[in-house]
Parts: C-alpha cells; structure tokens; sequence
C-alpha cells in the first residue's frame, strides 16, 4: 500500500462560524463520548443557561475533537444528526482542504494506540484539567493517509467492526445470575410441595474454633469472599495459619450460609473440613434433606426474597439466626429425587451463560481497539 505521510494543517482546516447567543432562543448543544464512542446530545437550554463560554455552528461531516479530552481519544464525526446544534469554543471542527481525505478514516485513526499517543503529545499538560490539546502541535502532526479509495474502505471496514461490537453490546448479559434465585423457586415451585420452616429442615451446627485450638482436620478458611453470589459455587479458599479471632468449623454435607449482607445470597454445600467466618451460619441438614437441595433452596427467591424484606432498613445489614430459621419455604423432604438433577442443570446454564457473558464483553471490548491498531501500526 502506497503511504503518503502529510501534516494535519496541510489536509485539514479548522471550520466554525461563531455565534451570539440570544437570551431569549434556546440551543441545543454537543458533548463527545471519550474513546471513540460518538456524539454526545445535550438537553436543549435557554440562552440564559448557556454560561460565558463562545459558541460556534460547525460543519456537518467535520472532524470534532474535544479540546480538552483529545488526550482520552474524545474524537467523532459530525453527521446530520448535528445540523441543528452548537458547539462551545472547547470544542475543535476540522474538514478537509483536499478530496485526498476521509474524515471518518482519520477519527478511526485517531482512536487507534498510534493517533491517541499522537493526541496525546499534542496535549501537553501533568493534570487532567490542563491536559488540553494545542491546535498548532495538532496541526503540525504528521498522519499517515492512503490512497482515498483505501481510506474509504479502511473506515468502512472498522464502522463495521464496530457495528458487530454494538450488537454484541446489545446481546451481552441476558441471563444475569441474579435472575438464577427466581428461576430456581419456580422449579421448587413446580414441585407442588407442601409449606414448613427453615427451622424443621436444618438446625445451626456451631462449633467454634478459637485461636490455637485443635483444628480438627481443617486445613481451609472459606469466607464470603469464597463464595460465588447465586450460585453457592466456592471459587478459592485460604491456608489456615495464624488465625486470629474465633472462626466456625464446617464439615463436608454442612451448609454455610452468609448473614452478614445476605442480598449477597452467598450459601455453600461444604464438600470438606475447614473454618468459616463468624458471619456465616454453619446448618446441618436434618435426616432426609438433600445437602444440594437445601442449598438451592436457601439461595432461591424463597429465602432471598425474605432475607432483603427484613434487613432492608438496617445500615448494616445482618440476618438474625431465628428470622431465617422461622421463614417460610417449601418442605422439599418430600420433593421427588429429579428435583435436585434439575435444579443443578439451571444453576449450571446460568453460570455457563453468566461466563459467557463476560467472555463477550472482553471481547467486546478488545474487537474494534484491535481492528484499528492491526490496520495503522502495519502503516510504515
């Protein structure tokens, strides 16, 4: 590709008309979203909120640079859709002088790693508020430009690539895992099974362990921090060393259950010996309770629900042992066995579908900025 390398003031000129701001018109002004994400549209004001800044119209098609957040790649092309707007003096409309130019390639290139570090030494300053880009060390960049034919497809191709990192935007997070409590109690639901208490399934199992007591076997704290919200998925854990302040022993088919904070709904089935904090409950499932099934239950809407309603007007919420021990939640003793299958398939779609979530956002968010730098850092 034949790379022609031009200074800015010989391509582009600054192109604005200023304007007298009338105190009985209103104005509808423009913002730029930083990193490349567009036009921002203020709420239309009377003349007498527009403050002492100057105000210009500005072409549409033009290359807009905010003034003082250059440095944060606040770069955009103007289109119809600002025809009727104003722009304060911070902010910097350029449009070709040449046909050799395509402003939406260079607003592209201009986000890229390479045109930002560009703005960026345009925009001299150690503060964030004195960062302000300099219309002559702007103008006096050197920018690569192809062909216009290559240019036109260049930004055609990245507009592209960031309309598929929108729609995948507009897909991401369909399945929150904090819809996961309210799917699993209409499973429990289902189940058509008569009303008990917490209480008549599981009783508190407290055994407490104090610094430099036996440990029983344990060689593992798992705290809240452990625990995934939702899920009740344990993701780590710590040595035990110098514990210090008393700590909760668990055993495996025990089940801990965070009060402190439980709109956090962290609930765990332990699968091994180890220390807990004290703001964990440690329950025993009565004889003919499923472990699994207990933890489904404690972490669906049936208990959520009841937890938030009553710690909802405390500073810091705590969930009193007899208030959980005393709700009302179905007796799944007399669930059928399949119940527990099918509750760990939801629990496992949603967990599945909550990774895949945030392999989308990153994917999301690395797409377009790597589409750009693989085109103008391979520009020598």
């Amino acid at each position: 590709m034949n790379i022609e390398w031009v200074r800015v003031g010989d391509v582009l000129e600054l192109q604005r008309t200023p304007i007298e701001v009338a105190l009985t018109e209103s104005y509808k002004r423009i913002g730029i979203y930083s990193w490349g994400r567009g036009i921002l549209h203020r709420p239309e004001v009377a003349g007498t909120e527009m403050g002492s800044l100057r105000y210009f119209t500005f072409p549409v098609g033009s290359l807009m640079l905010s003034n003082i957040q250059a440095w944060e790649a606040a770069v955009a092309v103007t289109s119809e859709a600002e025809a009727n707007y104003v722009a304060s003096n911070r902010f910097l409309p350029y449009v070709p002088t040449t046909d050799r130019v395509d402003v939406r390639y260079l607003a592209h290139y201009f986000v890229s790693d390479r045109g930002l570090e560009q703005l960026r030494y345009a925009s001299p300053g150690t503060q964030v508020r004195n960062r302000t880009l300099g219309k002559k060390l702007f103008e006096n960049l050197t920018i690569p430009l192809p062909p216009i034919d290559e240019q036109r497809r260049i930004a055609a191709h990245l507009d592209w690539v960031q309309s598929i990192s929108r729609s995948m935007e507009s897909h991401a997070g369909k399945f929150p895992m904090t819809v996961l409590p309210r799917a699993s109690a209409a499973a429990i639901i289902a189940a058509e099974l008569p009303m008990t208490t917490v209480g008549e399934l599981a009783s508190v199992a407290p055994e407490t362990v104090h610094p430099g007591d036996p440990l029983q076997g344990a060689a593992e704290f798992v705290g809240l921090e452990h625990v995934h919200s939702h899920s009740g998925i344990r993701h780590g854990s710590r040595a035990i060393g110098e514990e210090s302040g008393r700590k909760f022993l668990f055993r495996p088919g025990q089940l801990t259950y965070g009060y402190l904070r439980p709109y956090l709904n962290k609930v765990w089935v332990a699968d091994r010996i180890g220390l807990c904090s004290v703001e964990q409950f440690v329950l025993d499932p009565v004889d003919g309770v499923d472990p699994d099934l207990l933890g489904h239950l404690l972490r669906s809407a049936h208990v959520l629900d009841q937890s938030v309603a009553a710690t909802n007007q405390l500073h810091l919420p705590r969930l009193s042992l007899k208030t959980l021990l005393a709700m009302q939640v179905p007796d799944v003793r007399r669930a059928p066995r399949s119940l527990v299958g099918r509750l760990d398939a939801l629990r496992d779609r949603f967990v599945r579908a909550h990774e895949l979530s945030n392999e989308m956002t990153a994917l999301k968010k690395g797409l377009l900025p790597a589409a750009r730098n693989e085109i103008f850092t391979a520009m020598r």
